[in-house]
């Protein structure tokens, strides 16, 4: 493979580049990348992370890695891309699994295509299976962001017989604007309260169980989200409960601008030119 690692930071080295595991001194670098490379879709988008990087992961999982790709023919260079890959347990067709959750891939133009995307996600999985004993990894991609599913789908060659990739299933970002009167509340739709706070667990275990790669929800998790989630309490959750006092249904909004992640678009493409033209007019 070309590995030569020398120390166990790094995860791989060879064919002019190397693949190490990022520490908080990276920290600047990182945010950088994230709002040079774009992912490019018909909504463009670059996400903000300053100031701490690493801060949405502490947020979602109990265990993250994330690694710098590094040109060994231009000593100093900054890092020409980063990935990171999340462990967490999770629900997988009624048994828990580790899984991992790929994310904040980005490399730079002059750096994509031949072999580093492949040896990248082959290299880091195998350092995950080694170290946090994942049992299989999934990632999201925008549905027209066509540099990121060819990628993932095609650029990765086969593992053992099987393709690298396979898509799991879809989902859709919604972006709901407040428009026109506003309607009178609905008196089924109340704040959460302490005494809820049972039926909600309930609740939220019951749904992440049916989903594939859902959650392993009990009391102990929601308590770590109120203290993982800087803002996030359990009066910030709307819930609207049955005759017994069962939860049907939550929602929890949840503002992620200051501390952790902004998405900011760069450009409308495609269709979303005539989606932003008709939000304009209406403005």
């Amino acid at each position: 493979s070309g590995n030569k690692t020398a120390e166990p930071s790094v995860l791989f080295e060879g064919q002019g580049w190397r693949m190490r595991l990022a520490t908080p001194a990276d920290n600047q670098r990182l945010c950088e990348l994230f709002r040079e490379v774009d992912m490019s879709a018909q909504l463009c988008l670059a996400e903000e992370r300053d100031p701490d990087f690493f801060a949405l992961q502490r947020a979602q999982a109990d265990c993250a890695h994330s690694v710098v790709l590094e040109d060994l023919s231009h000593p100093g260079r900054p890092a020409f891309g980063c990935a990171s890959i999340l462990a967490r347990d999770a629900w997988v067709n009624g048994e828990v699994k580790r899984i991992g959750y790929a994310c904040d891939l980005r490399i730079e133009a002059g750096y994509r295509g031949g072999k580093v995307f492949p040896t990248l996600i082959d290299q880091f999985m195998q350092f995950m299976q080694r170290t946090e004993g994942i049992d299989m990894m999934f990632s999201a991609v925008l549905s027209s962001n066509d540099r990121g599913r060819n990628a993932l789908m095609h650029q990765g060659g086969k593992r053992k017989g099987q393709p690298v990739a396979q898509v799991m299933t879809a989902y859709n970002m919604t972006s709901i604007q407040f428009v026109g009167g506003r309607k009178a509340n609905d008196p089924r739709v109340q704040r959460a309260q302490e005494s809820d706070r049972a039926a909600l667990v309930n609740f939220l275990a019951a749904q992440q169980k049916q989903r594939l790669f859902g959650y392993v929800v009990d009391d102990a998790w929601l308590q770590n989200r109120f203290q993982a989630w800087q803002g996030l309490s359990l009066q910030d959750f709307f819930v609207i409960k049955d005759g017994d006092g069962q939860v049907l249904a939550c929602a929890a909004p949840w503002d992620t601008e200051a501390q952790l992640r902004r998405s900011r678009v760069l450009s409308y493409q495609g269709s979303m030119k005539w989606l932003k033209l008709a939000y304009n007019l209406e403005a």
